[in-house]
């Protein structure tokens, strides 16, 4: 077991067993505050400045950057990692990604690639590991302060589902 392992997860499949992805940075992203959005105001022409309904904030969705690199053992490995990698990134929805760290869950989504260094060869005749970092950006839609979402899973923290593939949602 690789010190990686166990400290992020995505839809309960650990990121750096699974995929062979090691975070190296942005967990602190998941710790900012939100931007708020602007309230609902009136410019009044006979009155000075503006009146302001602070009734009930609203906040924008969170950027997440994460930084980290996936780890291979030789070329198959890595096309084999990067193409599972993808595949989950890109599935519809909101994915949960789970930070030990943290202790808990943030529902995110996959917007962009935003960084790539490859640092070995990929093609290496399966002579040496290959290694290429990534800076990965995700879209946290709504805050996780704001709405929170409790979800039955197992002891290895998969979802536990209907029969129809319904996650079970606990009120």
């Amino acid at each position: 077991m690789s010190a990686a392992s166990g400290l992020y997860s995505i839809d309960g499949q650990d990121w750096f067993d699974t995929y062979g992805f090691a975070v190296a940075s942005g967990s602190d992203d998941f710790l900012k505050f939100p931007e708020r959005k602007p309230p609902p105001s009136k410019s009044w022409d006979d009155e000075h400045g503006i009146d302001v309904d602070l009734t009930e904030p609203f906040f924008k969705e969170k950027e997440i950057s994460i930084g980290g690199a996936i780890f291979a053992q030789n070329e198959d490995d890595f096309w084999l990692k990067y193409k599972a990698m993808f595949t989950m990134l890109s599935k519809p929805g909101t994915r949960r990604m789970y930070v030990n760290e943290l202790g808990r869950s943030f529902y995110i989504y996959y917007q962009a690639c935003t960084a790539f260094t490859r640092l070995t060869r990929i093609k290496n005749d399966n002579r040496g590991k290959v290694r290429c970092d990534y800076t990965l950006k995700f879209i946290e839609p709504i805050p996780s302060f704001w709405k929170q979402f409790k979800y039955l899973t197992d002891k290895d923290g998969n979802y536990i589902v209907t029969k129809q593939n319904n996650k079970i949602l606990i009120p």
